[in-house]
């Protein structure tokens, strides 16, 4: 994680900052991952799919 760590926020973020540009982070990826499994879900619901 300290590898990543330069990548969130401006380089001198410390304390809150760089805990709130965490938290953007894992919330982008989290609205990602949520998409992508609508999107499965949608897919496997459609007629003709699955069960």
């Amino acid at each position: 994680m300290s590898k990543a760590m330069p990548m969130l926020g401006k380089p001198d973020d410390s304390g809150v900052e760089a805990a709130m540009a965490i938290l953007r982070e894992a919330v982008q990826a989290a609205n990602l991952l949520l998409q992508q499994l609508s999107n499965y879900v949608e897919a496997s619901t459609m007629p003709g799919h699955g069960s």
